[in-house]
């Protein structure tokens, strides 16, 4: 198994630049400007047990609610609408990861792809013959299915267990900015442990040096 970890390096560069170079004054509002931004998405609190976090957050949070579920299934990506320019660095970095594979059929396993599944980027800006499955949450895996075009129904599918996925020959695993919102992290690596898949890539994903597992709310 080949373990990939891929970040936006452009960004790190940046920071580096902030961090060590440019002065404390621009430093600051370099800082207030970007924070603004993001006012809307943070992490909140610190809790001992995913169910002690998820009866909080029913309190609390605003970003995992059944109208944002709407709002992302009815901005599905189209296949014809995709711009890879306008995405996310890990986009194009996968793209480019799998256009370099000596291999021509590749079946993915994509953990918590949304609206946006990484299936169709390949599709447009490979050659490749895809073959993918998307793990997403039980409410609302059954509505992504209904969203899939009627083209690539066959090669794309939502289900929302492990038990439920049929083929069993993965080159890749791919984690999109998702592996911190997993409960059952434990028994997706089993599976991927249990089918031999070679390639595990984890984007934009937060790890810490603790020796303990802790959950937090993103609100």
């Amino acid at each position: 198994m080949v373990l990939i970890i891929l970040t936006n390096l452009n960004i790190e560069y940046l920071k580096n630049i902030i961090k060590y170079i440019l002065p404390s004054p621009i430093k600051n509002l370099i800082k207030k400007i970007y924070y603004n931004k993001r006012k809307n998405i943070t992490f909140f609190s610190k809790f001992n047990s995913f169910q002690e976090a998820l009866d909080y957050s029913k309190k609390t949070t605003n970003y995992l609610n059944e109208s944002l579920d709407d709002k992302n299934i009815n901005e599905f990506l189209k296949p014809e609408e995709i711009e890879i320019e306008k995405e996310e660095e890990r986009f194009h970095l996968f793209v480019n990861f799998v256009k370099k594979l000596k291999i021509e059929n590749i079946n993915i396993f994509e953990i918590g792809g949304g609206n946006k599944p990484i299936f169709y980027f390949l599709k447009k800006y490979t050659d490749k013959n895809i073959f993918s499955y998307v793990l997403e949450r039980d409410e609302i895996f059954e509505k992504y299915n209904k969203s899939v075009s009627q083209k690539y129904k066959n090669d794309l599918k939502y289900v929302k267990n492990v038990e439920e996925i049929k083929t069993k020959d993965f080159l890749i695993a791919y984690f999109g900015s998702s592996l911190q919102y997993l409960e059952n992290f434990e028994e997706i690596n089993n599976q991927i442990v249990k089918n031999n898949i070679k390639y595990v890539i984890i984007f934009d994903t937060i790890f810490s040096t603790f020796d303990y597992d802790f959950y937090s709310l993103q609100v």
